[in-house]
């Protein structure tokens, strides 16, 4: 049973509050009876924290840019 999701114009980063539209293709051999559909969507977030003393450090004196970043698992249940 082939199943092929076909979204409307993806871009290529989606980001919260996004709608996504598309369609489901479900390829069957024979005539079957189905009832619902069930679609489960999964992905991962990067974020990236930059200090606000980063933003007025002085590489001169030493003092580095401090980047934090965090990975998450989205749509796991």
């Amino acid at each position: 049973m082939p199943v092929q999701i076909l979204l409307d114009q993806p871009p290529t980063v989606w980001t919260n509050l996004d709608q996504i539209k598309g369609k489901v293709v479900l390829r069957l051999d024979s005539q079957s009876s189905i009832t619902s559909i069930v679609v489960k969507l999964e992905g991962e977030s990067k974020t990236k924290l930059v200090t606000l003393g980063t933003l007025t450090a002085q590489p001169d004196l030493g003092e580095r840019p401090r980047a934090y970043e965090e990975f998450h698992k989205v749509g796991r249940s």
